[in-house]
């Protein structure tokens, strides 16, 4: 596998912080964060994430045939529970897969409640970084949004992914790939509040076909 250039942008409220949500946070991914990072990373999916199984569907858990199993994915840590694809020393962490990082990484701290973000309750940044990102998501900032478009048409994607698996089973390796192909078909995501785009983006992911 393949580290990615690890971007420090000192204009970013992390910037200087020692990572502490990468080595306390378990990171739960979907298909396209996957799909992203093995293409990135040339590795195979179950070198970025491990599966867990719950017995009930889940937001972002799959199916792969018609009993009761849905497969949540997660990033790989490291035995002191850091997320693997930190780099550097201890006093100077940083994401080695930034440019591909997950969704839940590119809006953490955010949260998102009626369209407008804000800083989570459960975030646990050092308090100016803390006040950092308040002010920023106070001011406007959209990664929370096109963060939730993305979901959007994710458990689109889910839906009817798991309606063909009732009809005979797959493999995780089929999920992974069919999730590249419809991640392709989309393309550029739209914004949340284009409702017409999303429309045409949905058509998109009905018209790929299954393995």
């Amino acid at each position: 596998m393949k580290y990615l250039s690890v971007v420090v942008n000192p204009a970013e409220p992390c910037a200087g912080c020692h990572g502490r949500c990468c080595v306390e946070h378990r990171v739960n991914v979907d298909g396209f964060d996957v799909v992203r990072l093995v293409r990135a990373r040339g590795a195979a999916w179950d070198e970025i994430v491990e599966l867990e199984r719950v017995d009930h569907p889940l937001y972002l858990g799959f199916r792969l045939d018609a009993g009761a199993a849905h497969w949540l994915m997660y990033l790989r840590r490291e035995a002191n529970g850091a997320c693997r694809f930190l780099v550097g020393p201890d006093d100077a962490l940083r994401c080695g897969v930034y440019a591909a990082r997950p969704g839940a990484c590119r809006v953490y701290p955010a949260a998102l409640d009626d369209g407008r973000a804000f800083f989570s309750a459960h975030a646990i940044c050092p308090a100016e970084r803390a006040a950092a990102w308040a002010a920023r998501l106070a001011a406007g900032d959209a990664t929370a949004r096109d963060d939730e478009a993305a979901r959007r048409l994710y458990a689109h994607a889910l839906a009817r992914w798991d309606g063909a698996v009732l009809r005979g089973p797959r493999r995780v390796d089929d999920f992974v790939r069919w999730i590249g192909e419809v991640l392709d078909a989309v393309g550029v995501f739209p914004a949340l509040d284009d409702e017409a785009a999303m429309v045409v983006a949905q058509v998109r992911i009905d018209g790929v076909s299954f393995p």
